[in-house]
């Protein structure tokens, strides 16, 4: 990994993003619209949402669906709704929410079209990837069982007109107020070869270099107006990272799963801020002490009808899901009620803010220099900010109590505290899937110890 970082280093600068950002606990995933035309939450709703992120205690709130067309559908024309209750509305609703300091990202797709727009109509040739055969690269999205599947065709960043629709959408959103935009699978989906003769690059290369001179255009342009605006990506890669600000997760290593392994690339680029991946309307505790021990910013996710009645009443129900695609996790959903996991992902929340100089300035070094001893299920992680360490300690087991040891070469323990104590003894054994902070510092630093 240092190897590597050294050899990135020569030739790409990783972009810094606003301080904001830096201080942001996570977000809150709103879908207002979905696929079949379904008015989840109109834009005055907005003040609701503020009140659910609140409880959370997350600080940010990304808009997908907020456009006429719904979630996956209409794509790439993003026009406020009349029937959510139109751009001004959206405007307004905006503004309160970050008069209450909360901010405000909206949702583009960067990478496909629905074959059923004029805009495909009239400008697909000069912007969808041809593939050798020259038919285009096709996919498709279903959200509700009774509903036909919407086409779609992905775009080529090749193509001048496309990117420059994607810095109009990004344009658009800072005239509504919005303090960033989310460029949907730029950082998910592989490269593609493209035979289009209509492309800034050569028949069979892919769009991966475009990808980067379109961000650099969008970062160029966009900033000269608003600074600290953001230009956030769905998923990540090494090469994307240096053009974004923030990045929402996703793939295995942004959830807990036997084969998550965020270790390498937070090692690698602890600078990139990652959002964890929770597709539920709740969070659950093991979610949220995952999240904190990587470094990852917090998530909770409202897409469905469903979702809404929990958010808003606690009710929960699987018939409420009936009809859709791809539902939340029940089974998550049913460790512990909405009051509960809100409480919980608080407390956490307000724990790194109190040590945000190791969670959110500190540099994620994963294991190095830390002696652990202890239970299989007890793992430690260690933040570093000049001569101060956090080593974060999980007992992931969820029913018992363990013991542990921990020790870092060149460091005294000054103390140890957890989201319920400023003061607690530092290896004492750890409650059940619990988080502890164990604060260290270099010995140099103070030869009194």
């Amino acid at each position: 990994a240092k190897f590597y970082r050294q050899w990135y280093d020569r030739f790409f600068t990783m972009q810094k993003p606003p301080e904001w950002v830096i201080n942001d606990s996570g977000w809150l995933l709103a879908i207002l619209k979905q696929q079949d035309g379904e008015i989840l939450w109109e834009y005055n709703d907005l003040d609701k949402l503020c009140d659910v992120a609140e409880q959370y205690n997350l600080s940010t709130i990304g808009l997908f669906g907020w456009a006429h067309g719904g979630h996956d559908h209409l794509y790439p024309n993003y026009i406020p709704d009349h029937l959510m209750g139109g751009r001004m509305v959206l405007r307004e609703a905006i503004k309160r929410a970050q008069d209450r300091g909360l901010r405000i990202i909206l949702y583009a797709n960067g990478k496909i079209m629905d074959t059923s727009t004029d805009y495909y109509h009239d400008l697909g040739i000069e912007t969808i990837i041809l593939q050798k055969n020259m038919s285009p690269d096709i996919q498709f999205y279903r959200k509700q069982k009774n509903r036909t599947p919407v086409i779609f065709a992905q775009a080529c960043m090749g193509s001048e007109i496309w990117r420059k629709t994607m810095t109009d959408l990004a344009v658009q959103a800072l005239s509504l107020g919005a303090d960033g935009i989310l460029y949907d699978q730029l950082g998910v989906l592989s490269p593609i070869p493209c035979y289009s003769p209509y492309h800034d690059h050569r028949a069979g290369d892919s769009d991966i270099k475009c990808r980067m001179d379109m961000l650099r255009e969008v970062n160029k342009q966009i900033k000269t107006m608003k600074s600290d605006f953001i230009i956030m990506t769905e998923g990540l890669n090494d090469v994307i990272s240096q053009n974004v600000d923030y990045v929402h997760g996703y793939g295995p290593a942004f959830e807990p799963s036997a084969n998550a392994f965020p270790e390498l690339f937070r090692y690698t680029f602890p600078e990139v801020i990652v959002t964890q991946r929770n597709r539920n309307p709740a969070i659950t505790r093991t979610d949220m002490n995952y999240a904190m021990i990587y470094g990852l910013r917090h998530e909770v996710e409202t897409r469905y009808a469903g979702d809404v009645k929990y958010l808003l009443t606690g009710e929960f129900s699987c018939d409420n899901y009936a009809n859709e695609v791809s539902p939340p996790d029940f089974s998550k959903m049913e460790l512990t009620s909405g009051e509960n996991a809100s409480k919980y992902a608080h407390s956490l929340i307000e724990f790194e803010k109190k040590n945000s100089d190791l969670f959110w300035y500190g540099k994620f070094i994963d294991e190095e220099g830390i002696t652990m001893e202890g239970a299989k299920d007890v793992i430690a992680k260690a933040y570093l900010n000049d001569g101060r360490m956090g080593v974060v300690v999980w007992n992931k087991n969820t029913t018992e109590k363990l013991n542990f040891k921990v020790s870092v070469q060149g460091f005294y323990l000054k103390n140890a505290s957890d989201p319920q104590s400023d003061d607690v003894k530092a290896f004492s054994p750890i409650e059940p899937n619990s988080i502890r902070l164990l604060i260290f510092e270099r010995t140099t630093d103070n030869m009194n110890h």
